[in-house]
């Protein structure tokens, strides 16, 4: 899964769709790319979720290596877009979120407990990690699909299509891909789906 959501680059675009779809999954309503009105400037919020009880605007860090740290800058930044907005829009119920598909140093997590900021990543939270929401509610990225080659993949996400459940009989067509193949793929996404 880990390799599947790197692949889903160079540019975090796709990764901020993924977290969108990860939040549609907890029963918000989604936007991409949001331009907010902050007291002092305004602020391109990567999504923002909105639900009756709440609303979560985030900041989505994608990173091709792997082995890349958030370190305690990356919190401390997204808390102070987070002051700047909620001082122009003192009547907006939100909270801050910031999604990494890598980890967080131990530093970045003390301060964003400090600030109230919710973090997912691959390191945490411990028993609700990107990767563990992203199976538990079958979100999984076109990329973890091994009947798609490379070329066919970048196709999708260039279409916007990143997660598996959107991959349907007529964009497989689009890739131009024989009657056989498109079974296979639709194959892979159903038992993928239908994964307990």
């Amino acid at each position: 899964m880990k390799r599947a959501i790197y692949k889903l680059g160079p540019t975090g675009y796709p990764f901020e769709i993924l977290c969108a779809e990860m939040l549609k999954s907890k029963g918000y309503k989604t936007k991409v790319s949001v331009i907010k009105k902050g007291k002092f400037v305004s602020h391109e919020v990567d999504v923002v979720a909105t639900r009756p009880d709440g609303d979560i605007y985030c900041e989505c860090k994608f990173h091709n290596r792997k082995y890349y740290k958030n370190d305690v800058k990356i919190p401390l930044y997204v808390h102070a877009r987070y002051l700047d907005i909620k001082e122009a829009n003192p009547g907006l119920n939100f909270k801050y979120a910031l999604i990494s598909n890598t980890q967080f140093s131990e530093d970045a997590i003390k301060y964003a407990k400090g600030v109230d900021l919710l973090l997912f990543s691959m390191n945490y939270p411990k028993k609700n990690t990107f990767c563990h929401l992203i199976q538990r509610y079958r979100i999984y990225p076109i990329t973890v699909l091994s009947t798609l080659r490379a070329r066919e993949k970048k196709q999708l996400l260039d279409k916007g299509i990143v997660i598996i459940k959107h991959i349907n009989k007529a964009c497989l067509k689009a890739l131009n891909l024989n009657d056989s193949e498109i079974r296979k793929v639709l194959k892979e996404v159903k038992v993928l789906m239908s994964k307990e």
